[in-house]
């Protein structure tokens, strides 16, 4: 046998391995300053949101929003006061976001650190730096970025005895906090104090399982708190509801229909071109009951509140919704390859592994590096119909343009005769037609609705074009990436080119 073998895979593993997941997190955090740095236009989402935070003064930033938004108040209050240090652009509005994406990729190398070996924290880092929806929502004014920070703070409060008094103070205070910044923590939070105190229990841990217990009373009173402030009032919205009634799982339980709910969410938390996940998720969490149960425990748990969540219909199992679990897999799928084999078997796998969503990760992140990342392009479509419309032409907006322009109207100035247009019907065209001037119309195209929108409003203006022989309209549609402008050319009909579809 070789002797030198051994003290190679050793040298390895203790210097080459910390150098990769330090190499991880920086490239993660310098994908995540690129993604703020395009200044890409705010989407539907954000502007809804955004109309709020700016409107609003700090203190009703407490209370229910407009236009079916909802958002914790903290996070609201935090995006308001960095807007009114720098000002109320895009840039200013998305600096919150970008340093939550940031703060939580830093704070869950520092708690790998000091709970995984060195192979496992390379397979947990990569997972969170590179998986393409935190990239993708790095710099969005909605609190997916704080979601994924809060989630990693209240895994470091609870599994982390304060150190001194000052600590002792604190961590309750923030555990109180959190929910005020992040809606779902209070899964996080109390699902962490049900396995701790489980936990603590088991091995007569009188500390362990009193500390959980005080963080996930603090925790689930100043939820209560928030609830009946503000969650309550949002979620009664017949809109909500609607919204998200795809998104819950229903009986029977094992239908298909919630399999691939199941198995998109995992994807989309984490790497969706790899379909491979959900099966490598449930290998890791038998073989981590089987081998580590206290640390899969505490995961897992987790994973299981918020598929309870969404079968009890109380929180939709969606994409973006569940980024903030992506911590939590993260630590189930590392925590299980620290337990398979010799030092060198696990160095292997966890290069395998790394390698394997590097690869599944390397289009979409390309893509969010090279080109804006960006969701719709509602600032494109205001900027076209500036730069080629006429002071006496008249633009329509069609709902939820009309919040959008709100936001816009103070750096993108469109002609003055700008109206809402809500209705598609014949008197409301024919007065709208009757003007002889030309048209612009700016809708959304996202979704099947809106095309039919589109399609409802040519119906519209060719059926007046047939009863009206003296006049003649010629259309030019342009497309933008989740959006679309519609111009409507009227001529006399003795000069009237054919019209362009």
């Amino acid at each position: 046998m070789n002797p030198a073998r051994p003290s190679l895979g050793l040298r390895w593993h203790s210097r080459q391995i910390p150098w990769l997941v330090n190499g991880v997190i920086c490239i993660g955090l310098l994908i995540r300053a690129l993604c703020y740095t395009w200044d890409v236009s705010l989407w539907h989402d954000e502007l809804l949101l955004v109309e709020s935070i700016i409107d609003r003064p700090l203190s009703a930033l407490l209370l229910p929003l407009e236009s079916e938004q909802a958002a914790p108040p903290l996070f609201l209050i935090s995006v308001k006061l960095l807007t009114q240090l720098f000002g109320e652009s895009e840039y200013a509005l998305r600096i919150w976001p970008t340093f939550c994406s940031c703060a939580a990729l830093l704070a869950f190398k520092s708690y790998a650190q000091k709970n995984l070996e060195v192979p496992a924290q390379l397979i947990a880092c990569t997972l969170l730096a590179f998986s393409p929806g935190l990239v993708l929502f790095t710099a969005n004014v909605k609190p997916y970025a704080s979601d994924v920070t809060c989630s990693v703070i209240l895994l470091i409060l609870f599994t982390h005895p304060p150190q001194g008094s000052f600590q002792r103070i604190l961590y309750p205070i923030t555990v109180c906090l959190i929910p005020w910044f992040s809606f779902p923590s209070i899964f996080v939070a109390l699902s962490l104090a049900a396995t701790q105190c489980l936990i603590g229990l088991y091995q007569s841990k009188k500390q362990l399982y009193q500390q959980a217990a005080l963080y996930g009373i603090a925790s689930l009173t100043s939820f209560l708190i928030l609830y009946l402030l503000l969650i309550q009032p949002s979620s009664n919205a017949r809109y909500l509801t609607d919204f998200w009634k795809d998104a819950y799982f229903t009986t029977p339980w094992l239908e298909q229909r919630n399999i691939e709910l199941l198995v998109s969410g995992l994807q989309n938390m984490s790497f969706p071109q790899l379909s491979a996940i959900p099966w490598i998720l449930l290998t890791c969490i038998v073989l981590g009951l089987i081998r580590s149960t206290q640390q899969t425990l505490i995961s897992s748990g987790v994973l299981a509140a918020c598929i309870l969540a969404a079968a009890l219909q109380i929180y939709p199992f969606y994409g973006r919704m569940l980024f903030f679990l992506t911590p939590f897999l993260a630590l189930l799928i590392s925590q299980a390859g620290q337990t398979i084999g010799t030092q060198s078997v696990r160095t292997a796998l966890a290069l395998g592994l790394s390698i394997l969503f590097c690869s599944s990760a390397i289009p979409s992140l390309w893509k969010y590096t090279t080109s804006s990342p960006k969701l719709e392009e509602v600032r494109e479509s205001f900027q076209f119909v500036q730069a080629h419309a006429k002071p006496s032409d008249q633009v329509y907006l069609i709902p939820p343009f009309d919040s959008f322009y709100q936001y816009y109207r103070k750096h993108i100035s469109l002609p003055d005769h700008v109206q809402v247009l809500r209705k598609f019907d014949a008197d409301t065209l024919s007065k709208v037609l009757n003007t002889r001037q030309d048209l612009w119309i700016l809708t959304e195209s996202r979704r099947p609705r809106h095309i039919q929108q589109i399609e409802t409003l040519v119906d519209g203006v060719e059926s007046f074009d047939q009863q009206h022989v003296d006049v003649r309209f010629n259309y030019h549609y342009e497309k933008f990436y989740g959006t679309a402008v519609l111009l409507i050319h009227q001529q006399q009909s003795a000069d009237t080119p054919a019209k362009l579809e």
